[in-house]
């Protein structure tokens, strides 16, 4: 998941700077997921 995240901000970084933003806070809510999955 990590892996294709990367591949995916990488080649988003190259297209449209504007979206990084985007992906790291989609990012970020999904860490929080697994987290809690972690959790319980």
């Amino acid at each position: 998941m990590i892996i294709l995240s990367s591949i995916v901000l990488s080649s988003l970084i190259k297209e449209q700077p504007v979206s990084i933003q985007v992906v790291f806070i989609l990012m970020n809510v999904t860490d929080g997921f697994y987290f809690r999955f972690n959790q319980v």
